[in-house]
Formats: structure tokens, C-alpha cells, sequence
């Protein structure tokens, strides 16, 4: 079920965040806003007079374009840097949904991902060990048949 949703929260992109909160979340004016959209840098979810609403990417993208306004770019300088920065989370996400395939909870603060096949054969699995209390991580390379729970238990 948990993977499930993961993969789902992925996939989506169907948060929509109005003006007046991305205003407040971001500590900029509505005005700032809807200038940056007239400039082309964020695009907003607006039919004909209505208000605009901001999908979840595009919070990012905001957010980012601030951050680096805040460095001391410009705002072309700025959104060129936030636009480059979503191409990146775009591509890690893509990444993250075609490798994530399970998450197994052996002990209370330790987990392992399935990262699916390692070979193109599909003889061999890799998994990542996760301890949450350090947060440090580790693969395991299985054979096919072999389990992770059997092999943690060694």
C-alpha cells in the first residue's frame, strides 16, 4: 500500500496552491507573481477570469526562483538557475519511478529498497539499506531466489 502511494505521490502533480497562499509561502506580493508569469518564467492553471492556482512544480520552481533572488541574481539569472534545478528533479523523479519497486521494513529503524534488477538477465537484485536512526545506507546484491530478510539475518 505504502508503494503504492509513493509511486502515486510521484506520478502526480494535482496539488494546486492559489496566489494568495503561494503569496504567503513564498513571502512574496501577488503583484510579484503575476509579473513573473507575464515575463513567461512560472505559468499558472487559470481559465478566463478566474484565479490563478499553481501546480506543485510550479511552487517548487517559485520557490527556487526566490531563493536564488535572495543569493543576489537577477530574476533572468534567477529563473534560469530554478529552471535548470527543475530539469534535475524531473529527471531524479523519473529515475525514482523506474527504480523504486518495494520498500521492506526488517527492524524498526532499518529498511530495504528494492531497486529491482541488477543484471538484464534478471538473476541478481539489488536492495539499499536504509538505517533511519543514522541515516546511512547500503546496498545488498542478492541472487534470484535469495531473501533479503534471510540474508540480513546472517
Amino acid at each position: 500500500m505504502w508503494e503504492k502511494m509513493f509511486r502515486s505521490l510521484l506520478e502526480q502533480d494535482n496539488l494546486l496552491v492559489g496566489i494568495s497562499e503561494l503569496s504567503k509561502m513564498v513571502d512574496l506580493s501577488p503583484r510579484q507573481l503575476r509579473y513573473w508569469e507575464e515575463k513567461g518564467f512560472i505559468t499558472s492553471q487559470s481559465a478566463e477570469n478566474s484565479a490563478r492556482r499553481y501546480q506543485l512544480p510550479m511552487v517548487i520552481k517559485v520557490q527556487l526562483i526566490k531563493h536564488y533572488l535572495d543569493e543576489g541574481y537577477t530574476l533572468n539569472s534567477a529563473a534560469t538557475k530554478a529552471q535548470d534545478q527543475m530539469c534535475e528533479v524531473k529527471r531524479t523523479r523519473r529515475i525514482l519511478l523506474k527504480t523504486f519497486k518495494q520498500k521492506i521494513q526488517l527492524e524498526e529503524k532499518l529498511l530495504a529498497v528494492d531497486m529491482g534488477d541488477f543484471d538484464a538477465e534478471g538473476t541478481q537484485r539489488l536492495y539499499m539499506l536504509f538505517n533511519e536512526d543514522t541515516e546511512e545506507s547500503s546496498y545488498v546484491l542478492l541472487e534470484k531466489g535469495q531473501s533479503i530478510y534471510e540474508q540480513y539475518k546472517k
